[in-house]
């Protein structure tokens, strides 16, 4: 059994020999529910001493960010995750509905305009409408794309691969 973004790099690694001959190295981003690096290096998947290499997601790019579901606070996953997207699509979108009130007038007017059969968005919710240029829903993916890019940062700073892939729900939203 392997880690979700290590398994997505070894059919890269399997079945793009073309591609992998010239570059040996390469990291492949994983933003789902999670995020985490799957990272090749002269041809081998990098798996560490407990098979836990790669685990980006968990590396804080900002102390003072949202807690993230290991414990610490701005880790890169809980500001690019699926999750992270959704919350800030609905947060501009309660803003926009109740004029950028504060946070428990936000909340009770959310509460009394939400018919209880409404669900939250899925993160394929807040792609598509990003797609269809809705602003919030564009402004939410675009925060997240920019997070992302710090993560990325990071990624190469430390591993300075040849090639970066990225995939997950996220990457629906780029052309």
């Amino acid at each position: 059994v392997e880690s979700a973004p290590i398994a997505c790099a070894l059919p890269r690694l399997w079945l793009s020999p073309d591609e992998t001959e010239t570059v040996r190295s390469f990291a492949y981003v994983s933003v789902s529910d999670g995020v985490g690096v799957g990272l090749v290096t002269d041809g081998e998947a990098l798996r560490g001493e407990a098979h836990t290499a790669g685990e980006f997601g968990h590396v804080s790019i900002d102390m003072h960010g949202p807690q993230c579901v290991c414990g610490k606070k701005g880790c890169w996953e809980a500001f690019t995750c699926n999750a992270a997207t959704v919350g800030r699509y609905v947060d501009r979108m309660l803003r926009q509905r109740t004029g950028g009130a504060p946070d428990g007038i936000r909340r009770r007017a959310a509460s009394r305009d939400d018919a209880p059969h409404d669900h939250p968005p899925t993160i394929e919710d807040v792609v598509r409408r990003a797609r269809r240029g809705e602003p919030e829903a564009a402004a939410a993916v675009a925060e997240t794309g920019w997070y992302i890019g710090r993560g990325l940062a990071a990624v190469v700073s430390a591993f300075n691969p040849g090639r970066i892939y990225v995939g997950g729900e996220i990457t629906a939203a780029w052309d």
